[in-house]
């Protein structure tokens, strides 16, 4: 089961510092997988590539779980009609046109409510009739249509508040180090070619944590050089 956090709160903060650890220390694949598991980081890259690859349907899944429907920005809003455009015209070539139908009548009959309204409604009704006309729009068209798109990610506040991971510190108070006892490094040992698969919520659970009261500069100092150490560590095993 995904782990959920609560959007904003401290649990996720501390995710996005593990994910951005993860990254600046080679264990990329583990914080990709950390990144889908949580929902704490949005990653536009990602949804430009779906997107590119007529993956519309999970592009719109992908961008909405980051926004409250019913109560989110003006950019969200048109940020997913213009995904859901995208969708149909994508399916409108493909020859899939009944597959849409349901959705195309929905979004056709809301569509007043959007900037370029009748453009885009005159657009999806002469698509839907001719096959091939949709094929030669959608390729003419859908470079620009995902341009369009990611400018509306730029824009969307709910979005970017979650697309920059935070620095990534060595501050004991949101970062463990990577040596729980018996855990991952004793999953490392007997698993040494698969460094790079460790699941997402062992990395998590091994550094998330309560702040402590009071930590003291000779603890600090200490766990910054133990730190320092594991992360040359995993380093090696991963290149090696």
């Amino acid at each position: 089961m995904p782990t959920r956090c609560s959007r904003g709160g401290l649990t996720g903060l501390r995710l996005r510092r593990l994910i951005s650890f993860l990254r600046r220390n080679g264990l990329s694949a583990t914080a990709h997988t950390l990144e889908r598991q949580t929902g704490v980081f949005f990653d536009a890259a990602h949804l430009r590539r779906m997107l590119l690859d007529d993956r519309c349907a999970a592009a719109s899944s992908y961008a909405l779980r980051f926004v409250t429907v019913g109560d989110c920005s003006p950019e969200a809003e048109a940020l997913n009609v213009r995904i859901l455009v995208l969708r149909i015209i994508a399916d409108f070539a493909a020859g899939q046109a009944h597959a849409v139908d349901a959705l195309f009548q929905r979004l056709y009959a809301n569509l007043h409510f959007y900037k370029d309204s009748e453009a885009i409604g005159k657009l999806l009704l002469s698509m839907r009739s001719d096959r091939t006309k949709a094929s030669i729009l959608h390729r003419r068209l859908k470079p620009k249509a995902v341009d369009v798109i990611m400018d509306l990610v730029a824009k969307c506040p709910e979005l970017q508040a979650k697309a920059r991971l935070p620095r990534c510190t060595f501050d004991p108070a949101y970062i463990m180090s990577l040596r729980p006892p018996g855990g991952l490094w004793q999953y490392r040992s007997h698993h040494k070619n698969k460094i790079g698969r460790i699941p997402a919520h062992v990395l998590a659970r091994s550094f998330l944590r309560k702040r402590p009261p009071h930590i003291s500069q000779e603890e600090i100092t200490k766990h910054l050089g133990q730190i320092q150490v594991v992360c040359k560590n995993v380093r090696r095993g991963w290149e090696g």
